[in-house]
């Protein structure tokens, strides 16, 4: 737990020229804010702490996020993002900053007002390009509603390489935001399980689905996902739309189980012939190993 920012790296110009934090794994960890911080709260204790974000990289290169648990973070002292990958020449001296080769894997991030945010370029001071960021298996519950926010995934300003891939989410707001300045190049979701809500896939000044896609995402690989309450008309084809969480055929989801049931009619239906979403097996083994590390 901690005020602001829980862990981050950057977020100060290095005196060395060229220095980026680099080879860093963050592995079967719980991140969390005190609800005792968050006014309104029954155990609210009466100081508003400062209320940012639960993991930042604002400078950093080869990365792994993998088997952690982040859970509560709302709007307070910023629109609370729980996971930012926003490269940042803090002072404007470090124009070498950049965050590149990160792998967001096997975690779980929930009871947030927002889940993940990308930024392509420091949109204050020179920088490099944010590139090679994979966001893959997670499982994403209880983002936005009573938490403020709402947004799944945001990129923003031209990023490259950014694959999300195989995870589950339910979120109260957008699916994906894309917007501002450049379009995202080498952009790839496939695989994934999420609600659609109003907008789904959606950027700045453009309507749902294909037209955002084209301008923010060209040339980018959307498929095998299930969208659960989209219209087919407004995305490529490829892609699955269930009307409801209950036509996904989830074994219990009021349980937290969101595996696919062998009656769902989406078994077998990602790009290599197993089930799309999160494989919330593979994300368990992660959460035995952090039980065995806390007894």
């Amino acid at each position: 737990e901690a005020a602001g920012e829980n862990v981050l790296f950057g977020g100060a110009d290095p005196s060395i020229p060229d220095l980026v934090p680099a080879d860093i794994e963050i592995r079967g960890n719980h991140l969390a804010k005190p609800l005792r911080w968050r006014a309104g709260n029954r155990d609210f204790e009466g100081t508003q702490w400062s209320v940012k974000n639960l993991f930042e990289l604002k400078n950093a290169r080869r990365v792994i996020v993998e088997g952690n648990v982040f859970e509560y973070n709302w709007p307070q002292s910023q629109n609370s993002f729980a996971i930012l990958f926003t490269v940042r020449n803090q002072d404007g001296a470090a124009p070498w900053s950049v965050v590149e080769d990160v792998t967001f894997a096997n975690n779980v991030v929930r009871h947030v007002a927002s889940a993940i945010n990308v930024l392509g370029r420091d949109d204050i001071h020179p920088s490099r390009r944010t590139a090679r960021i994979a966001i893959r298996n997670n499982l994403f519950v209880d983002v936005g509603g009573q938490w403020g926010g709402g947004r799944l995934f945001q990129l923003l300003d031209g990023t490259s390489d950014v694959s999300i891939d195989r995870n589950t989410a339910f979120q109260s707001d957008s699916l994906l935001f894309g917007g501002d300045h450049a379009p995202h190049t080498g952009f790839v979701f496939q695989d994934n399980i999420a609600l659609h809500n109003r907008y789904g896939i959606i950027g700045s000044g453009t309507a749902t689905g294909r037209p955002s896609l084209d301008r923010y995402f060209p040339g980018a690989l959307v498929r095998r996902n299930l969208i659960v309450g989209g219209r087919p008309e407004q995305y490529p084809s490829g892609n699955f739309f269930p009307a409801s969480v209950e036509q996904v055929g989830f074994v219990s989801p009021q349980d937290g189980n969101y595996r696919l049931a062998a009656s769902s009619s989406y078994r077998h239906t990602g790009t290599d012939g197993r089930e799309p979403g999160a494989d919330l097996d593979a994300i368990a083994r992660f959460d035995a190993v952090r039980e065995t590390k806390t007894r």
